[in-house]
């Protein structure tokens, strides 16, 4: 049995298995559809989240599983009454065959996995990581591009508290792209790999040149956010873009990535977030039917 917490632990080829066991899913759903009857996950979410609970459980239900949510634990949990997050993982796992966690405190997932009778899947834990975006990431940007090695992606927005990014980029390493974080100010993000940086000013005359732009919202609920990116996509300058290229958001979206560019073919943030359904059904089989992760 092995748990899902950090992007490091997936190779290339992990990545690459796992992308095709989604793809015959995405193709073939019915398939799938009682693989994991008698199933059940349990839902564990410590942030607001729409995405990644929402298409973790309907991922389960799609596979015949059952799902146990919990989409207010600090408040319907008993770490309200001073209960250890320990002890409420370790309680949790003896009810289901699989836990997602999302967390606001950085490696706290990780630290505490150790505790549960079954997999733990980390859902996000503060600023650290969220493994499973940077899977369904990797697969959107794979399933846009014929060839993916070589690839010029943008960072924009707010780097310094942005989890999803740390973990793409650490699942890009292995694919030879070309990493570029827009700032407002010099960077400070020793955290991150593989990554030059340009200052936000030169964004326009970099969009013509780039395969991805990957947008992040300044996210105000993060205390140790230190600056706002002032750099806002609009439909113009989409279309100073490739036409083959294509921009991308994790979501939710706020005021840095109009409404007025969905109707741009580069716009591909809401195919991104289905992507999720479909991986992360994939990782829950592979999980719960097909192999461990090494």
């Amino acid at each position: 049995m092995q748990h899902v917490l950090s992007a490091n632990q997936f190779t290339k080829e992990d990545c690459e298995r796992l992308f095709t066991i989604a793809t015959r899913i995405k193709t073939s759903p019915w398939a799938y559809s009682h693989e994991l009857t008698g199933r059940i996950m349990g839902s564990l979410f410590f942030e607001p989240s729409l995405r990644t609970r929402c298409s973790f459980e309907v991922a389960m239900n799609r596979l015949g599983g059952k799902v146990f949510s919990e989409g207010n634990a600090t408040y319907s949990t008993s770490t309200a009454k001073g209960e250890s997050f320990k002890d409420t993982l370790k309680t949790i796992s003896q009810y289901v065959d699989v836990v997602v966690v999302r967390h606001p405190q950085e490696e706290i997932v990780a630290e505490s996995a150790n505790m549960s009778d079954v997999p733990v899947i980390n859902g996000g834990d503060g600023m650290n990581e969220h493994p499973t975006q940077a899977l369904l990431d990797l697969y959107t940007i794979k399933d846009a591009f014929e060839n993916t090695e070589g690839l010029t992606v943008l960072f924009t927005g707010d780097l310094l508290c942005s989890r999803t990014i740390r973990s793409l980029l650490k699942l890009l390493k292995p694919y030879g792209t070309k990493n570029i974080l827009a700032r407002a100010m010099p960077p400070d993000l020793a955290y991150f790999e593989n990554w030059s940086w340009i200052e936000e000013g030169q964004i326009e005359e970099l969009l013509p040149t780039v395969d991805v732009v990957y947008m992040t919202r300044h996210q105000r609920e993060r205390s140790l956010a230190r600056e706002e990116s002032r750099f806002v996509m609009t439909a113009k300058l989409a279309e100073k873009m490739k036409p083959t290229s294509v921009i991308m958001h994790p979501l939710p979206r706020t005021e840095e990535l109009l409404e007025e560019v969905d109707n741009n073919h580069r716009a591909i943030y809401f195919q991104q977030a289905k992507n999720g359904m479909w991986v992360r059904m994939a990782l829950l089989y592979s999980l719960l039917k097909e192999r461990d992760w090494q």
